[in-house]
C-alpha cells in the first residue's frame, strides 16, 4: 500500500487544484462533451480565442465525464488549430 500513497496524494492534489481553479473562475463559461479530445469539434467557437500568431487558446471550461479541461493552447500548425480555423472563421 505504501507504494500507492504518492499516487493517491497526487490524485487528491490534482482534484483540489481543479476545484480551487473552478471556484476562482466561476464566471467562465463551460461546455460538456462525451469524449476528449475526440469531441473537440462539438465545442462552440465561443470556447476558443484565436491569437495573432494563428494559435488558439481555450477560454472556457470543457467537461468530459468527470474530467475538466482548461487552459489548452493549440499551435497554428496543429490539427486542432486547423479544425478551429475551418469551423470558427475568426
Amino acid at each position: 500500500m505504501r507504494l500507492l500513497e504518492p499516487f493517491v496524494i497526487a490524485a487528491l492534489a490534482t482534484g483540489l487544484v481543479t476545484s480551487s481553479e473552478l471556484a476562482a473562475r466561476a464566471d467562465m463559461a463551460s461546455y460538456r462533451v462525451d469524449q476528449w479530445p475526440q469531441d473537440i469539434g462539438k465545442v462552440p467557437c465561443e470556447a476558443w480565442h484565436k491569437n495573432s500568431d494563428g494559435s488558439w487558446k481555450q477560454v472556457a471550461f470543457i467537461q468530459a465525464g468527470a474530467m475538466i479541461i482548461s487552459g489548452k493552447n493549440f499551435g497554428p500548425a496543429s490539427g486542432e488549430a486547423q479544425m478551429l480555423n475551418a469551423k470558427c472563421h475568426q
